[in-house]
């Protein structure tokens, strides 16, 4: 099993993104990340991650938590908070579907340090109007 590196992550997000324009299909993707060293399987999980995350939709695919908080980040400059809000309530659909599966510590706290940025950035938003 090969070792999954930042560079991978970052072509996940990459792709993933168009992806999730309606740019590319997964299939395609997921081979041309696999052409990098990343396994074709792992890669199509990530690529949905990413998806997912960017449509605010669940996935059910363990990802590093690396990863998601690379995701998470990424989203958060290309998209806002708008976006991120929307990758938070994927990322909070995963952790229950997993629940039944796997206690993940790890990404819970990914998770409430992101939902932390929200809440400061609506709290900072209130007190300016």
């Amino acid at each position: 099993m090969a070792v999954i590196t930042l560079k991978n992550i970052q072509d996940c997000y990459a792709y993933g993104k168009r992806i999730a324009e309606g740019e590319i299909e997964i299939s395609t993707a997921s081979k041309s990340i696999a052409n990098t060293g990343m396994d074709k399987g792992s890669a199509q999980i990530y690529l949905k991650c990413v998806q997912s995350m960017i449509q605010g939709e669940r996935y059910t695919g363990t990802v590093k938590e690396m990863a998601v908080s690379y995701f998470l980040t990424a989203i958060k400059s290309d998209y806002g908070f708008d976006g991120l809000k929307k990758a938070l309530g994927s990322l909070k659909m995963h952790l229950e579907y997993q629940s039944s599966y796997q206690n993940l510590p790890g990404m819970k706290r990914i998770y409430e340090k992101f939902d932390a940025l929200l809440l400061e950035q609506n709290s900072t938003q209130s007190t300016c109007q």
